[in-house]
């Protein structure tokens, strides 16, 4: 019997110290996250010969569920004017700016940004039993009992903290009008039946040079709404097409 109110009382302080580890991992995403933290990636920039005097034309496709389009466009052709370019339409335009814009919103727990979910309790019930099973078999089950309600506090205070996190991914190809043709080769490999091979060769004429690269952006707050980050992204978004050209 005093095995098994030692394994209690060893139970009972692995308790403590668990329940007092999760608290500290919530208390931590809470001051984390307690701000807006935004953070831009653009892996691949992309560095224009454009001057100002150019003409340009930005078109934006939006298919992200927060309707950014429309501001995102008049935000870029205010940036473009102000730095001396000239916005017309794509077929008087030298550049033209495609982009398309796309979202993904989650949110997750303390718990499942600090470790897996659910595990407390598994990790909880292994810690008890080896804690009782030093005293015996009686006290190695009232360890793993108590080892599992200990594992099942620590994952619901870490549930407790949610953080909001918002992408916003585009991909911003430019269209560069040159004077000439520019003539593109491509060769592709058709197979006949199981032993031949017949090449072909296809040639594409284009007056467009074309670059493309990639941006996204991230906001991340607990409890996070759109509302509270809703400028700085969308200025961000215009940011990075308009930096692409100098000036």
């Amino acid at each position: 019997m005093k095995y098994i109110i030692s394994a209690v009382a060893l139970a009972c302080l692995f308790l403590a110290c668990l329940s007092g580890c999760s608290m500290m991992d919530a208390a931590r995403t809470e001051i984390e996250y307690k701000d807006l933290r935004i953070n831009v990636i653009n892996p691949d920039p992309i560095f224009l010969m454009a001057e100002p005097g150019d003409d340009v034309a930005v078109q934006i496709r939006d298919q992200s569920r927060f309707e950014v389009g429309d501001e995102v466009w008049n935000q870029v052709r205010n940036d473009l004017r102000q730095k001396g370019y000239n916005i017309v339409r794509p077929r008087e335009a030298r550049y033209i700016a495609q982009v398309v814009i796309t979202s993904n919103f989650s949110e997750k727990t303390a718990r499942e940004i600090m470790g897996s979910p659910d595990s407390g309790a598994v990790v909880g019930g292994v810690a008890g039993g080896v804690i009782g099973a030093q005293k015996g078999t009686g006290a190695a089950v009232a360890g793993a009992a108590i080892g599992v309600a200990a594992g099942a506090l620590a994952d619901l205070t870490s549930s407790l903290v949610k953080v909001g996190r918002l992408e916003m991914d585009g991909i911003l190809r430019i269209l560069e009008k040159r004077a000439t043709p520019i003539i593109t080769e491509t060769r592709t490999e058709l197979k006949q039946g199981t032993s031949s091979t017949v090449s072909q060769d296809i040639n594409d004429s284009s007056n467009y040079k074309q670059i493309e690269t990639t941006f996204k952006i991230t906001a991340e707050k607990k409890k996070l709404e759109w509302k509270e980050c809703e400028k700085e992204v969308k200025g961000l978004i215009a940011k990075q097409i308009a930096d692409t050209f100098g000036g």
